[in-house]
Order: structure tokens, then sequence, then C-alpha cells
């Protein structure tokens, strides 16, 4: 019987080593609607006044800059708990644009979000946001959000 020198078994076992595992394969379609969903059921927790979903749907490394005003997690809870009562909000997000790779996920798109104040006369303002999520456990969770508020739009001419 012949044995096979150390050495050969040696480059062998690192060789085997040295190659990383291949993931499994990804429904990137699948997943780009999960992130999707995932932001959608953000701003219903936030419609709902669903302070412990709306916290949930966020990494604790939460960061979003709302127009020109940085909040981290707590800064920005403290702003919608500060809210309650005043009114309800509502959010359209439309022209979702998706990417997934592994763990990670972004999404620009536009919201055009509804105000409507207990007292008052409702407001809706408009954004470009891009989202950045992280899957953590199997879950979508926001980590970095960037909200460009747009102009609003002013009456053109009337045609004769």
């Amino acid at each position: 019987m012949r044995k096979t020198p150390l050495i050969t078994l040696l480059a062998v076992a690192l060789a085997c080593r040295a190659t990383p595992p291949v993931p499994p394969p990804v429904d990137e379609a699948a997943e780009a609607r999960a992130v999707e969903q995932a932001l959608n059921d953000w701003y219903g927790a936030m419609a709902r006044d669903d302070s412990a979903g709306t916290a949930d749907a966020m990494t604790a490394t939460f960061f979003i800059l709302e127009d020109t005003l940085p909040l981290d997690k707590a800064e920005l809870m403290q702003r919608i708990l500060a809210g309650r009562g005043q009114g309800t909000q509502s959010a359209r997000l439309t022209g979702l644009r998706t990417r997934v790779l592994g763990d990670v996920a972004w999404t620009t798109m536009r919201n055009e979000e509804i105000w409507i104040p207990t007292k008052g006369a409702p407001d809706s303002v408009a954004f470009l946001e891009t989202v950045v999520l992280q899957k953590v456990d199997g879950r979508w969770l926001i980590d970095r959000y960037h909200a460009a508020k747009l102009p609003r739009a002013t009456p053109g001419p009337v045609a004769p």
C-alpha cells in the first residue's frame, strides 16, 4: 500500500479551506418585494401610532437625514411620539427601484405624504428618498434613510 506524503495532504487541506463557501441562490425579486413590504409596514405602523412596530423596523444604528435634519433612532422616535394625537399621516411609496446584495438592500423611491391635523387643513409633501436596509435574523430592517423634499408644484399658465 502506497502512503500519501504529508505535504500532499496539507496542500489538499489548505486548498479546500481556501475555497469560500458558495452562498445559496437567492430569489432577488422575492427579496426586493420583502424589502418594499418592510418599508410599507413601517409607514403603516406610523399611521397606526404603533410605536413598537415603528421602532422594531429599524436597526440599532438607524440614522435618517429627514430633508436637512439628521436624526438617530431615539431622536426620530421622540419626534414621532411627540406628534401623537395631533393628527394622522399617510405615505404612498411609488417608483421603487430596489437592489439586493446579500444581507444588504437599498431602494430609491418617491414618497407622497399627507398630514391631516386634528385641527386645521391637511398638508401634503413629496420626497425623493433612498433607504438602506439590513437583513437581521431573517427580517429586513431600516438602517439608513435619506429624504429630499421636493418643491411644491406651482400652477403653470392656463391654456387659452
